[in-house]
């Protein structure tokens, strides 16, 4: 149990950090490639507005144009120019800014972004702009490579530095983890020890009364007070094991599995209760896989199977079916038990598998049931890392299903 919740403490640490990290990475890489994308765009925008030439002004307080150039004079050397006629054919070609970029290499890229029909883009490391001129196109490149760069090495190092803060948090969620679960440990333990000796408490006056039941039973017969008394302890007998069994399923960490044929013994199980079913007017139809093999603890196999079964044959209507069937779908085995039943809506009914639960306190009391044997059932389930549902999806029949 300390295992399990130490784990759980560790994995939402993570987790929560991990998702705050993610956050924190992808706004501050957002904001640099937002600032460098935008820096090229004031940059094309510029020479757009001036034929492709940077100006050269002097510079006005408070302009947001002075403000761009004065931006651009720490940029140089990184674009070039092409202007055409209306006819596209080449005029100007000025790459007194750009470092490698020959004027045949220039030429070149401005015939192949003016055939592709858009007026911004990107082509090999080059930003660019096409801009009417009414003369004309005049076709602007800025090399943006330098500011990928900072872009990728950015978001390298911030991955980098995200590895090693979810390291640390790891680390020390580990080290805590111990100290940070404790008290529910101990809470559990004292809850569970209270249970276990309330339990073998309870077990010698019952035992007494159900021996002064059986000694009045010999001296003046049996009788209807008797015969309550018997059933009462007999009830109350049973919820102590159920008491106990729960809190050994808490307890344990692992289970003893081996491999045994899970259709064998469900097979048996029906054979043990059909007729009981039949006695309350209530037939068990089995469409149950030959051959199918489960590793687990058999005899808590066995327990879930007569819970569920026990379950249906309680609650099913008279004169109807209780279908049981068991196959295996995509490598996992599917156990599930269908009955038709009073009340139902087309839902969800996973709250059944809640410790005590009662949807109609009369009817648990009718049949003897305490709410508990589906929270057994469940907490088997998934001691074996199985999933178990109950649904409703026609609003009479409510289909139990158990998947490993």
């Amino acid at each position: 149990m300390e295992n399990k919740l130490r784990k759980k403490f560790i994995y939402f640490s993570v987790g929560i950090i991990s998702i705050v990290t993610v956050i924190i990475i992808g706004f501050v890489n957002f904001a640099i490639f937002y600032n460098l994308n935008r820096n090229s765009d004031e940059l094309l925008k510029t020479l757009a507005e001036n034929n492709g030439v940077m100006p050269k002004i002097a510079m006005v307080e408070n302009s947001d144009y002075d403000q761009r150039v004065l931006y651009l004079k720490n940029i140089s050397n990184r674009f070039f120019t092409v202007r055409t006629d209306v006819q596209k054919n080449i005029i100007t070609v000025n790459t007194d800014d750009v470092f490698f970029t020959s004027a045949q290499e220039a030429v070149e890229y401005a015939k192949t972004v003016l055939s592709k029909g858009q007026s911004r883009g990107f082509y090999k490391g080059f930003k660019y702009l096409i801009e009417d001129t009414g003369k004309g196109k005049l076709i602007a490149f800025v090399d943006v490579v330098k500011d990928y760069g900072v872009i990728y090495s950015n978001l390298g190092n911030s991955i980098i530095i995200g590895i090693v803060v979810l390291f640390l948090v790891a680390l020390f969620s580990f080290l805590l983890s111990k100290k940070a679960v404790r008290p529910m440990v101990q809470a559990y333990k004292k809850q569970n020890a209270f249970i276990t000796d309330a339990s073998h408490e309870l077990k010698t006056p019952l035992a007494i009364i159900k021996t002064s039941a059986d000694v009045l039973e010999m001296e003046n017969g049996e009788c209807k007070w008797t015969g309550n008394i018997h059933k009462q302890v007999n009830r109350l007998n049973e919820l102590i094991g159920n008491l106990i069994s729960l809190t050994k399923l808490d307890e344990s960490d692992e289970l003893e599995k081996f491999e045994f044929s899970f259709s064998d013994i469900l097979s048996e199980s029906v054979t043990d209760v059909k007729d009981y079913a039949l006695s309350l007017n209530k037939n068990i139809v089995a469409n149950i896989e030959k051959g199918i093999s489960f590793k687990g603890n058999e005899e808590l196999i066995r327990k879930v199977i007569y819970i569920l079964l026990d379950n249906s044959i309680k609650y099913a209507k008279e004169n109807s079916d209780i279908n049981v069937n068991l196959s295996r779908q995509n490598r996992r085995i599917v156990f599930t038990i269908e009955n038709e039943a009073d009340n139902l809506e087309i839902k969800n009914y996973n709250v059944l598998f809640e410790r005590f639960y009662r949807s109609d306190s009369s009817r648990n009391s009718k049949t003897g049931g305490y709410g508990i044997g589906l929270s057994i059932a469940q907490s088997i389930v998934l001691k074996h890392r199985g999933r178990i549902s109950a649904d409703s999806f026609d609003g009479k029949k409510i289909i139990f299903s158990v998947k490993f």
